[in-house]
């Protein structure tokens, strides 16, 4: 078989039903929202938001990742930073801008120190590896 390769460590993946994940939402969310919650409005919110965290056909925003904690961090603000009022940003597949643009705005409020860490980072990291480099390039020279 051509491009199959033996050797290929087989990954251990996560099967999870839909309505498992729906119950735990409820379960996570009844005591937030209490009398007027509604499973639905949060499900459509979520997968509205989760576009920006990761989404293969839009751009993500440079400091939004999965990695540095930001899915975390959109739920925290959905769940305790939005007033009931301003959730429901997306209804029956329509988008409402203004409620939409609050939660950005709660977002975009920590970019700009995200921003600096993801480049502190790169930096430390360009320095690690200029010293992995160097110190290869004096064993090299000592060999000769």
């Amino acid at each position: 078989m051509r491009g199959f390769n033996s050797e290929w460590v087989v990954k251990e993946f996560t099967l999870t039903h839909v309505n498992l994940i729906r119950d735990y939402l409820s379960l996570d969310f009844k005591d937030i929202l209490q009398d007027e919650f509604d499973i639905e409005f949060v499900i459509d919110d979520l997968v509205l938001i989760m576009i920006f965290v990761g989404n293969d056909f839009v751009p993500r925003l440079p400091s939004i990742s999965i990695k540095n904690g930001s899915l975390d961090y959109c739920i925290d603000i959905y769940k305790n930073k939005l007033s009931w009022k301003d959730r429901k940003m997306n209804v029956n597949g329509m988008i409402n801008w203004s409620k939409l643009k609050k939660f950005m705005a709660e977002l975009g409020s920590r970019e700009y120190d995200d921003l600096l860490n993801i480049q502190l980072g790169q930096k430390k990291k360009r320095a690690r590896d200029k010293d992995t480099l160097d110190r290869a390039d004096r064993e090299y020279t000592k060999e000769k």
